[in-house]
């Protein structure tokens, strides 16, 4: 079962091809949020935690006093300019030497002495008395003036998230919000409904704080930063030990019985160049028969995991509600101890803490820093933040040669036509758009008023009345957006070792010209551009970090809007999900392998005719064999991954082998089959049926194996109880019930014969995981056998002649026979 048919397309270029897996083989699996948030609808809070977890534990640290330094470079730069000023460090000195006056001032000595009260028995008590401190602070600092620091144009706030804060990507099940936020005075003031008809004051909003809630919830849009606050176990009972628990771990939600001494074991300072080394555990103070080792009270420290993993959720949050930004600076606070934290796309940052009860000048020079900050240095993207919604991108139409050629790009932020919850990784956000001055309004999504009606008889749509009235008028609706915003703009922030999209795209589209399964399947694009100003390597060259694999930019792309596949039905729904199919396949053989098939990644245009077309979208993950690449992003999308991938598959590293994009597209099928397609307010969702809610689970290696125990078994529910085909599928049901049992009986087979066993060792958290350097002999690509394999057992399984595969099977035979195009990448 497992064995191939012998290939009747030419063989690929084995030692290009071998290199290409082994590049991929390399790569580590992706476990954090980016995989956890793929879906939006579905993610849950549990999922969320775990997902930002595992992220947040890839932090890089830096010392604080490097941190700020980074963020004052970067306060001083101008916005065209695309360089960070590192040359020395007078300016920094000359700030610590302006706010000297501020630090020795009793008044806020006292109003630090008063945040400190042991009398506080919850966190909660600790807000308004931060809030106060930092405020107070910020009144002075707004008169200081040094040279080569931009002047002070207007205040920030810090303000308590006393009523949660509002999002417009709700997550099931959260009730995540930080405990205050850092906010420009004005949209302080309109949260405390106070007049700011004149100049806003930093000391009446003080006032209003200190007695007043305020009247409703920010919006993470207007919030610049977020603060977590946590209280020292012990501190409320014991004033003389309140700092010295900040010396130590501590995990709340855990409950630790015993404290953890941030040691040098526990903190990895990869800023080696600029950092100080860390301060070594005074053996003088402690003695045998001490219970626990003491740590010197200037020792460098890092934050509890709780509060890393709360600060990464806030910035997941912030991220996710607003595609326009490139970065998150959040404060981490536990009792009077202070962490700044930095999270791009690529990882978070997090700098060593500091007492600022103590070190006080350093604190008011982050504050000042912070207080002199645009928008752009709080991380809002100049392109994306236009008034008017308008982007300059490269046509692709442009004139090679000299490089000229410009595409003005109208995008509408309302009309978010795909997001993810996510933290780091590409996190792909698509939004409507139309080119401007374009009157046409051309695109194979445009005419969608023409698509033919699918067949259905009187009774079937009497019976599905409410069904088809509702896609009726979702059809309709869509149609209507598509004449205003015919076009979409991808913003994504992929790994610069990618070859860009549209070059992947420019090249399927030579295939295309004399391959009649390319031609038409693949997307049209108007223009694209790196913006390689917001890289995220420009603050880790700054803190001397070494250059690692997985530098992500800002990628913008703009394409023809088509429509999910998942809105056809029926025989359309058949058409266009086989030339899907069709496309990638020969896509594969010809030497570009998509690797990220998922249901959203399949969507359709409309013929002269009025005909669908299955398009395939998507190329951002594709690889090319010419174009070997070490990244980041491999696991795909995991509800409609592989099922070996799934077992296992990731933690061994195996290579992404055509069948494994097969077997994700049959995934693809089964699930449209059985999910009850739902029209609501002019959208369309595909809910998961109680048989496949275990793929939506997570990526933890138990949420792996029983989401792959459920595909191994689904034939067995397939068009039952929890998995029921609905309305016009029902024609297909023999198929695609054998489709799910031959992946079952594959994959079966394969683990009979598996002869390796797995090799144990234990994680950084003690937790089980196969070992990273267990030998797997590659699997030898096989494009041509896989499926013709496919096609054959399938057509086994079916027995009698079947209709519906039988017009499919001619198409999918006639394409492994065709060889690759000459001059492709194999």
């Amino acid at each position: 079962m497992s064995s191939h048919d012998t290939p009747t397309t030419p063989p690929q270029d084995s030692k290009k091809v071998q290199a290409h897996l082994e590049s991929q083989q390399a790569t580590n699996p992706n476990r954090g949020s980016s995989a956890t948030g793929q879906n939006l609808t579905r993610v849950q809070k549990e999922g969320v935690k775990s997902g930002i977890s595992v992220d947040m534990k890839q932090k890089k640290q830096c010392e604080l006093k490097d941190m700020v330094r980074f963020l004052l470079a970067l306060c001083c730069q101008s916005d065209s300019s695309t360089t960070l000023d590192s040359a020395d460090g007078t300016l920094y000195n000359d700030c610590l030497r302006s706010v000297e006056s501020i630090a020795g001032s009793n008044e806020l000595k006292e109003k630090l002495e008063s945040y400190k009260s042991p009398s506080f028995t919850h966190e909660r008590q600790m807000y308004k008395p931060f809030t106060e401190v930092m405020n107070y602070a910020l009144e002075p600092l707004s008169r200081i003036e040094v040279d080569g620091l931009p002047k002070f144009k207007s205040h920030i706030a810090f303000v308590p998230c006393d009523k949660g804060v509002k999002s417009d990507c709700d997550i099931s099940g959260s009730s995540f919000k930080p405990d205050v936020a850092v906010m420009s005075i004005q949209d302080a003031y309109k949260l405390y409904k106070l007049d700011g008809s004149d100049a806003p004051e930093l000391s009446k909003l003080i006032t209003e704080i200190s007695v007043n809630a305020p009247s409703g919830s920010p919006s993470w849009k207007t919030i610049l930063s977020a603060i977590e606050i946590k209280r020292g176990r012990g501190s409320s009972k014991h004033q003389d030990r309140a700092t010295q628990d900040v010396d130590v771990q501590f995990d709340e939600e855990l409950g630790d019985s015993q404290p953890v001494v941030a040691s040098t074991s526990s903190v990895s300072y990869v800023s080696s160049k600029r950092s100080a080394s860390i301060a070594e555990m005074d053996t003088s103070a402690m003695s045998s028969s001490s219970k626990r080792p003491r740590v010197k009270k200037s020792s460098p420290k890092v934050p509890t995991q709780t509060l890393t993993d709360q600060n990464g959720i806030y910035s997941a949050h912030k991220f996710s509600d607003s595609f326009w930004i490139s970065h998150v600076i959040n404060l981490l606070v536990q009792d009077d101890c202070l962490w700044v934290s930095w999270i791009d796309r690529e990882g978070p940052i997090v700098s060593s803490g500091c007492r600022f009860s103590e070190d006080i000048s350093l604190t008011l020079v982050l504050l000042l820093v912070l207080q002199r900050f645009g928008r752009r240095q709080w991380g809002y993207i100049p392109e994306l933040t236009t008034e008017d919604h308008c982007v300059s991108l490269r046509s692709m139409e442009a004139d090679e040669a000299s490089g000229e050629g410009e595409v003005t790009i109208n995008f509408h932020p309302e009309d978010k036509v795909h997001s993810t919850w996510a933290l780091l990784g590409r996190a792909t956000t698509v939004i409507g758009a139309k080119v401007e001055g374009d009157t046409t309004g051309v695109s194979r999504g445009q005419d969608a008023q023409k698509l033919k009606p699918s067949v259905v008889s009187s009774e079937q749509r009497n019976k599905l009345r409410g069904y088809y009235e509702a896609r009726d008028e979702y059809r309709r609706a869509y149609a209507g957006t598509v004449k205003s915003a015919n076009i979409v703009l991808k913003v994504s922030w992929p790994e610069t070792t990618r070859v860009a999209e549209w070059e992947t795209l420019k090249l399927a589209r030579t295939f295309g010209e004399n391959d009649k399964f390319i031609k038409g399947h693949i997307p049209e694009v108007r223009g694209g551009q790196d913006f390689d100003r917001y890289s995220t390597h420009h603050i880790r060259r700054f803190l001397c970090f070494d250059e690692k694999p997985g530098t992500r930019t800002l990628r913008l792309i703009a394409m023809d809007r088509l429509w999910p596949i998942h809105n056809l039905d029926g025989e359309q729904f058949w058409k266009a999900f086989w030339e899907c199919v069709l496309c990638h396949y020969r896509l594969w053989v010809n030497g570009i392998h998509h690797g990220d098939i998922s249901l959203h990644n399949l969507m359709y245009g409309i013929s002269k005719a009025g005909d669908p077309l299955g398009i395939i979208i998507d190329f951002d993950l594709a690889t090319c064999v010419n174009h070997p690449t070490t990244n980041n992003d491999r696991t795909g999308t995991i509800p409609f991954m592989a099922i070996d991938l799934l077992d296992g598959g990731l933690d061994t590293r195996i290579p992404r082998l055509y069948r494994h994009d097969l077997e994700s597209l049959s995934w693809v099928l089964v699930y449209v089959t059985v999910s009850t397609i739902q029209y609501k307010d002019n959208t369309i969702d595909a809910p998961a049926p109680q048989r496949a809610k275990k793929w939506f689970t997570g990526v933890d290696r138990l949420a792996r194996e029983a989401h792959a125990m459920s595909k191994l078994l689904f034939h067995l529910y397939y068009g039952k109880e929890g998995a029921r085909v609905f309305g016009l599928y029902r024609r297909y049901i023999g198929v695609t019930q054998k489709i799910t049992r031959y992946w079952s009986d594959f994959h079966t087979s394969r683990k009979v014969s598996k002869e390796e066993p797995e090799v144990l060792s234990w994680g950084p958290e003690w937790e089980p995981v196969l070992e990273a350097q267990v030998s797997v002999k590659a699997e030898v690509d096989d494009p041509a056998g896989s499926l013709g394999s496919f096609v054959k057992e399938v057509a086994n399984l079916l027995g009698e002649a079947d209709v519906e595969f039988a017009r499919v099977k001619g198409d999918l035979l006639e394409a492994i026979e065709i060889p690759p195009v000459k001059g492709s990448a194999v």
